[in-house]
């Protein structure tokens, strides 16, 4: 993840939540920043995986990172083996087309229950994005929230102890 995040410069990682609609074709238009990020990095096909609760989407070239770094893995593991598996089953490429949107397919949208609920949450995430169906996006808000503090001394704690 350090190699991820070195590799783009302050002014060009994912920062931010935005509220979008997905048409009923699927498509979503891309918030404008985010547009800037991947047209920074002369980029104009993402790779998206499904999650359970939602899409992470990828400029391709920060994909390959991740990529690599999951060759690095044992695959012999089969915790390993069977998180890299769903991954693969999950992804595909998407194009960004002139205006800035991106295709989510149908049964993705279904299975995120994006189809019925066409409010969706764009959050940035340095290397990445994220689409949240907005329900999903607001529980897993609240989650975060409740564990705001705790997770805040956790992370000093991880802090002092890599001094």
């Amino acid at each position: 993840m350090d190699s991820e995040i070195a590799m783009l410069s302050p002014t060009r990682v994912f920062r931010g939540t935005y509220e979008h609609t997905i048409t009923r074709q699927g498509r979503i238009i891309l918030p404008s920043r985010f547009r800037e990020v991947l047209d920074d990095r002369q980029c104009n096909r993402v790779i998206m995986v499904r999650f359970p609760n939602r899409l992470d989407v990828f400029p391709e070239d920060a994909w390959q990172v991740r990529e690599e770094q999951h060759r690095l893995l044992d695959q012999d593991d089969d915790r390993v083996f069977s998180y890299l598996h769903y991954l693969r089953a999950n992804q595909l490429e998407a194009d960004v087309d002139r205006q800035g949107r991106i295709l989510v397919p149908p049964r993705w949208r279904t299975a995120l229950g994006l189809d019925g609920n066409l409010e969706a949450v764009l959050m940035g995430a340095q290397t990445h994005f994220e689409i949240w169906p907005k329900p999903r996006w607001e529980e897993a808000y609240r989650q975060w929230e409740e564990s705001f503090a705790a997770n805040r001394g956790y992370l000093a704690e991880l802090h002092r102890s890599q001094k």
